[in-house]
Protein backbone atom coordinates (compact mmCIF):
# COMPACT_ATOMS: atom_id res chain seq x y z
CA UNK A 1 0.00 0.00 0.00
CA UNK A 2 2.86 2.38 0.76
CA UNK A 3 4.23 1.82 -2.76
CA UNK A 4 0.88 2.77 -4.27
CA UNK A 5 0.73 5.88 -2.10
CA UNK A 6 4.22 6.86 -3.29
CA UNK A 7 3.31 6.42 -6.94
CA UNK A 8 0.12 8.46 -6.52
CA UNK A 9 1.71 11.12 -4.33
CA UNK A 10 1.06 14.80 -5.09
CA UNK A 11 4.67 15.37 -6.16
CA UNK A 12 4.63 12.73 -8.87
CA UNK A 13 1.19 13.88 -9.99
CA UNK A 14 2.72 17.19 -11.09
CA UNK A 15 4.18 15.46 -14.17
CA UNK A 16 0.94 13.97 -15.58
CA UNK A 17 -0.90 17.18 -14.65
CA UNK A 18 1.51 19.29 -16.69
CA UNK A 19 1.34 16.84 -19.60
CA UNK A 20 -2.45 16.87 -19.40
CA UNK A 21 -2.56 20.66 -19.51
CA UNK A 22 -0.26 20.66 -22.54
CA UNK A 23 -2.55 18.21 -24.35
CA UNK A 24 -5.60 20.18 -23.21
CA UNK A 25 -4.14 23.34 -24.75
CA UNK A 26 -3.56 21.68 -28.14
CA UNK A 27 -5.98 24.02 -30.03
CA UNK A 28 -3.93 27.02 -28.85
CA UNK A 29 -0.48 25.71 -29.81
CA UNK A 30 -1.53 24.81 -33.33
CA UNK A 31 -2.08 21.06 -33.14
CA UNK A 32 -3.46 19.46 -36.29
CA UNK A 33 -7.03 18.19 -36.54
CA UNK A 34 -5.77 14.60 -36.86
CA UNK A 35 -3.76 14.92 -33.62
CA UNK A 36 -6.77 16.24 -31.72
CA UNK A 37 -8.97 13.47 -33.09
CA UNK A 38 -6.48 10.81 -32.02
CA UNK A 39 -6.07 12.43 -28.60
CA UNK A 40 -9.85 12.54 -28.17
CA UNK A 41 -10.18 8.84 -29.03
CA UNK A 42 -7.36 7.97 -26.61
CA UNK A 43 -9.07 9.99 -23.86
CA UNK A 44 -12.40 8.23 -24.47
CA UNK A 45 -10.76 4.79 -24.37
CA UNK A 46 -8.80 5.80 -21.26
CA UNK A 47 -12.08 6.60 -19.51
CA UNK A 48 -13.35 3.09 -20.26
CA UNK A 49 -10.12 1.37 -19.19
CA UNK A 50 -9.90 3.40 -15.98
CA UNK A 51 -13.27 2.02 -14.91
CA UNK A 52 -11.99 -1.50 -15.53
CA UNK A 53 -8.87 -0.68 -13.52
CA UNK A 54 -10.98 0.51 -10.59
CA UNK A 55 -13.23 -2.56 -10.51
CA UNK A 56 -10.58 -5.16 -11.34
CA UNK A 57 -7.22 -3.62 -10.51
CA UNK A 58 -8.23 -2.20 -7.13
CA UNK A 59 -11.43 -4.09 -6.30
CA UNK A 60 -10.19 -7.45 -7.56
CA UNK A 61 -13.45 -8.17 -9.39
CA UNK A 62 -12.99 -9.51 -12.92
CA UNK A 63 -15.81 -7.43 -14.40
CA UNK A 64 -15.45 -6.65 -18.11
CA UNK A 65 -18.83 -5.10 -18.82
CA UNK A 66 -17.47 -1.54 -19.27
CA UNK A 67 -17.81 -2.02 -23.04
CA UNK A 68 -21.53 -2.68 -22.59
CA UNK A 69 -21.87 0.43 -20.41
CA UNK A 70 -20.02 2.42 -23.06
CA UNK A 71 -22.20 1.07 -25.88
CA UNK A 72 -25.42 1.69 -23.97
CA UNK A 73 -24.37 5.21 -23.07
CA UNK A 74 -23.30 5.93 -26.65
CA UNK A 75 -26.59 4.85 -28.20
CA UNK A 76 -28.60 6.65 -25.53
CA UNK A 77 -26.61 9.85 -26.01
CA UNK A 78 -26.94 9.60 -29.80
CA UNK A 79 -30.70 9.17 -29.52
CA UNK A 80 -31.03 12.13 -27.16
CA UNK A 81 -28.81 14.20 -29.47
CA UNK A 82 -31.14 13.47 -32.38
CA UNK A 83 -33.93 14.93 -30.24
CA UNK A 84 -31.78 18.06 -29.65
CA UNK A 85 -31.31 17.34 -25.94
CA UNK A 86 -28.53 19.29 -24.21
CA UNK A 87 -25.39 17.34 -23.28
CA UNK A 88 -25.85 18.10 -19.58
CA UNK A 89 -29.20 16.32 -19.62
CA UNK A 90 -27.73 13.49 -21.71
CA UNK A 91 -24.91 13.04 -19.22
CA UNK A 92 -27.28 12.80 -16.25
CA UNK A 93 -29.59 10.37 -18.06
CA UNK A 94 -26.64 8.24 -19.18
CA UNK A 95 -25.14 8.06 -15.68
CA UNK A 96 -28.50 6.98 -14.26
CA UNK A 97 -28.76 4.36 -17.01
CA UNK A 98 -25.28 2.85 -16.52
CA UNK A 99 -25.76 2.88 -12.74
CA UNK A 100 -28.96 0.86 -13.11
CA UNK A 101 -27.33 -1.50 -15.62
CA UNK A 102 -24.31 -1.97 -13.34
CA UNK A 103 -26.52 -2.76 -10.35
CA UNK A 104 -28.58 -5.16 -12.45
CA UNK A 105 -25.48 -7.15 -13.35
CA UNK A 106 -23.44 -6.65 -10.17
CA UNK A 107 -25.90 -7.86 -7.57
CA UNK A 108 -26.31 -11.39 -9.02
CA UNK A 109 -22.85 -11.50 -10.62
CA UNK A 110 -20.91 -10.73 -7.44
CA UNK A 111 -22.39 -13.82 -5.81
CA UNK A 112 -20.18 -15.77 -8.21
CA UNK A 113 -17.02 -13.61 -8.10
CA UNK A 114 -13.84 -14.37 -10.03
CA UNK A 115 -14.31 -16.00 -13.41
CA UNK A 116 -18.01 -16.46 -12.72
CA UNK A 117 -18.42 -12.70 -12.63
CA UNK A 118 -16.25 -12.41 -15.74
CA UNK A 119 -18.54 -14.76 -17.66
CA UNK A 120 -21.64 -12.94 -16.41
CA UNK A 121 -20.31 -9.55 -17.50
CA UNK A 122 -19.02 -10.96 -20.80
CA UNK A 123 -22.51 -12.32 -21.48
CA UNK A 124 -23.79 -8.74 -21.21
CA UNK A 125 -21.17 -7.62 -23.76
CA UNK A 126 -22.11 -10.43 -26.14
CA UNK A 127 -25.73 -9.28 -26.07
CA UNK A 128 -24.89 -5.88 -27.58
CA UNK A 129 -25.22 -6.89 -31.28
CA UNK A 130 -28.49 -8.71 -30.57
CA UNK A 131 -29.96 -5.74 -28.71
CA UNK A 132 -28.83 -3.34 -31.44
CA UNK A 133 -30.59 -5.44 -34.09
CA UNK A 134 -33.67 -5.93 -31.92
CA UNK A 135 -34.02 -2.18 -31.34
CA UNK A 136 -33.02 -1.21 -34.88
CA UNK A 137 -35.74 1.47 -35.03
CA UNK A 138 -33.84 3.33 -32.29
CA UNK A 139 -30.24 2.21 -32.90
CA UNK A 140 -30.11 2.06 -36.69
CA UNK A 141 -29.21 -1.63 -36.59
CA UNK A 142 -26.07 -2.72 -38.42
CA UNK A 143 -26.08 0.52 -40.45
CA UNK A 144 -25.41 2.57 -37.32
CA UNK A 145 -27.18 5.55 -35.79
CA UNK A 146 -27.80 8.46 -38.16
CA UNK A 147 -28.87 12.10 -37.73
CA UNK A 148 -26.66 12.83 -34.72
CA UNK A 149 -26.60 16.59 -34.15
CA UNK A 150 -23.59 18.68 -33.21
CA UNK A 151 -22.87 18.66 -29.45
CA UNK A 152 -24.78 21.32 -27.52
CA UNK A 153 -23.62 22.25 -24.01
CA UNK A 154 -25.80 24.61 -21.94
CA UNK A 155 -27.49 25.82 -25.10
CA UNK A 156 -24.20 26.52 -26.90
CA UNK A 157 -23.19 24.48 -29.96
CA UNK A 158 -19.60 23.35 -29.48
CA UNK A 159 -16.98 23.76 -32.16
CA UNK A 160 -14.48 20.98 -32.87
CA UNK A 161 -11.87 22.67 -30.65
CA UNK A 162 -14.33 23.21 -27.81
CA UNK A 163 -15.49 19.60 -27.95
CA UNK A 164 -11.86 18.46 -27.84
CA UNK A 165 -11.24 20.53 -24.70
CA UNK A 166 -14.40 19.05 -23.15
CA UNK A 167 -13.24 15.46 -23.80
CA UNK A 168 -9.69 15.97 -22.49
CA UNK A 169 -10.99 17.98 -19.53
CA UNK A 170 -13.47 15.23 -18.63
CA UNK A 171 -10.66 12.67 -18.56
CA UNK A 172 -8.46 14.87 -16.38
CA UNK A 173 -11.27 15.53 -13.89
CA UNK A 174 -12.16 11.85 -13.66
CA UNK A 175 -8.54 10.75 -13.16
CA UNK A 176 -8.17 13.31 -10.37
CA UNK A 177 -11.33 12.01 -8.69
CA UNK A 178 -10.23 8.40 -9.12
CA UNK A 179 -6.79 9.19 -7.69
CA UNK A 180 -8.37 10.69 -4.58
CA UNK A 181 -10.59 7.64 -4.24
CA UNK A 182 -7.88 5.00 -4.48
CA UNK A 183 -5.47 6.71 -2.06
CA UNK A 184 -8.21 7.22 0.54
CA UNK A 185 -9.76 4.81 3.00
CA UNK A 186 -12.11 3.37 0.36
CA UNK A 187 -9.12 2.53 -1.83
CA UNK A 188 -7.39 0.85 1.10
CA UNK A 189 -10.53 -1.17 1.79
CA UNK A 190 -10.76 -2.27 -1.85
CA UNK A 191 -7.16 -3.48 -1.85
CA UNK A 192 -7.74 -5.47 1.34
CA UNK A 193 -10.84 -7.06 -0.20
CA UNK A 194 -8.89 -7.87 -3.35
CA UNK A 195 -6.26 -9.74 -1.36
CA UNK A 196 -8.58 -11.45 1.12
CA UNK A 197 -12.36 -10.93 1.47
CA UNK A 198 -12.26 -12.93 4.71
CA UNK A 199 -9.64 -10.60 6.19
CA UNK A 200 -11.65 -7.59 5.04
CA UNK A 201 -14.76 -8.95 6.71
CA UNK A 202 -12.87 -9.56 9.96
CA UNK A 203 -11.73 -5.92 9.88
CA UNK A 204 -15.32 -4.75 9.68
CA UNK A 205 -15.51 -3.88 5.97
CA UNK A 206 -18.82 -4.52 4.20
CA UNK A 207 -17.31 -6.60 1.40
CA UNK A 208 -20.44 -6.94 -0.73
CA UNK A 209 -21.27 -3.24 -0.46
CA UNK A 210 -17.74 -2.19 -1.39
CA UNK A 211 -17.60 -4.61 -4.32
CA UNK A 212 -20.91 -3.32 -5.70
CA UNK A 213 -19.72 0.26 -5.19
CA UNK A 214 -16.48 -0.41 -7.09
CA UNK A 215 -18.44 -2.10 -9.89
CA UNK A 216 -20.94 0.77 -10.18
CA UNK A 217 -18.36 3.56 -9.89
CA UNK A 218 -16.24 1.75 -12.47
CA UNK A 219 -19.17 1.97 -14.89
CA UNK A 220 -19.49 5.76 -14.60
CA UNK A 221 -16.45 6.74 -16.72
CA UNK A 222 -17.67 4.36 -19.44
CA UNK A 223 -21.00 6.19 -19.41
CA UNK A 224 -19.21 9.54 -19.56
CA UNK A 225 -17.10 8.26 -22.46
Amino acid sequence: MSVIRDVLSPRLWVVPLVLGLIVLAAPWWGASASFMRQASLIAILALIVSGLNLAWGYGGELAISQVAMYAGGAYLTAYLSSKEVDMVVSLVVTLVFVTGLALLTALPGLRLSGWGLAMTSFFLVSLIPKIVDLLSDYTGGSAGFLDINDPVLLGHTLSADQFYVLVIGALMIWLALMRNLVVGRHGNALRVIRESPILAGSLGYGTKRLKVTAYVVGAWPAGVA
